[in-house]
């Protein structure tokens, strides 16, 4: 079953940071490379080495490029400015969690960053813990990333709100986007293969509502839960909304399911539309206060479990 570790976990990743990196640049756009110096200028001519630089030396809401191919963090970076970080089209620019710390986290509130084509990966030989943690109210976009073999979730989202686009999650060892107490998750046009599981909405946090939306996207192959749903208190709410979607190959036992929605107090549902759940070992689970909800025009096939699904689907029509 699940393993109850993000917000421990958030407050050792947190406590590991001595000084979030300052912003106290001037540059509207800095630079990286391979071939860089951290003593640079990080101009396109002088170009940085690694993230915190690059940090230091833009302005608040400016651009940091990455020119070519190469790992570009020796640590955790904790992002506290408003910033747009992308690699040039055709190179793969990693950041990578290692000793038992994410590879990257924003824990500074009321700020946006955004991520374009870049690499979020686990070191095997020295493991770090997520890959990219949003842990304060603030605002981040992801777009046309790939995040790889992460020890827990890819993407985990302890406050604010994440916008995914086109971006593909592989082998995660807890879930592949998870979202915490009140926060909100957008995700679109990406694909979520193996792992633990898909994506998770939970909420202990009373009178809030944890938000997922899940569209035009395929989650596939994971050995516990495709799309999961839970409360904790009587009065939170998690929900997560699937459109435009498929749910394949998901668990190997009883305990297992394509959609699982679960509490013994508050309101976790999951609202799907225009998708298949099918090939799962069971497809869905709805257990003690879980609710899901079916579009009249999905395609709700047979568990790999036969007579396995738990729970009465309910029906609504489009308004």
């Amino acid at each position: 079953m699940k393993r109850y570790l993000p917000h421990a976990l958030a407050a050792l990743s947190m406590a590991a940071i001595a000084t979030p990196v300052a912003h106290a640049g001037t540059l509207f756009r800095a630079y990286l490379a391979s071939y860089g110096v951290d003593t640079n200028a990080c101009t396109v001519a002088a170009p940085c080495r690694l993230l915190p630089a690059a940090l230091n030396a833009v302005a608040d809401k400016g651009e940091i490029w990455i020119l070519d191919s190469a790992n570009y963090n020796a640590g955790q970076v904790d992002i506290a400015q408003n910033v747009s970080i992308l690699a040039i089209p055709g190179v793969t620019a990693s950041f990578v969690a290692a000793g038992s710390f994410p590879a990257i986290t924003i824990s500074t509130p009321s700020i946006k960053v955004s991520m374009r084509n870049v690499v979020i990966a686990n070191n095997a030989s020295n493991p770090g813990t997520y890959g990219v943690q949003l842990n304060a109210n603030s605002e981040l976009s992801m777009e046309e990333c790939v995040f790889s073999n992460t020890v827990f979730d890819a993407l985990n989202v302890n406050a604010g709100k994440a916008n995914v686009r086109n971006s593909m999650f592989r082998n995660s060892g807890n879930f592949a986007v998870s979202a915490y107490n009140g926060s909100q998750v957008t995700i679109s046009g990406s694909q979520m293969q193996g792992g633990y599981g898909g994506v998770d909405a939970e909420n202990n946090a009373a009178s809030s509502t944890t938000l997922v939306s899940v569209s035009d996207s395929i989650i596939s192959g994971q050995s516990q839960f495709g799309v999961h749903a839970l409360t904790g208190t009587s009065t939170s709410t998690s929900k997560i909304m699937l459109a435009r979607s498929t749910v394949t190959g998901v668990g190997s036992a009883a305990t297992h399911a394509g959609l699982y929605a679960n509490s013994l107090t508050g309101a976790p549902t999951i609202v799907v539309a225009n998708s298949a759940v099918s090939g799962n070992y069971i497809n869905f689970q709805q257990l003690n206060n879980g609710v899901i909800r079916t579009m009249g025009n999905n395609y709700i096939g047979d568990p790999v479990l036969v007579g396995g699904d738990v729970g009465s689907l309910t029906s609504f029509a489009p308004r």
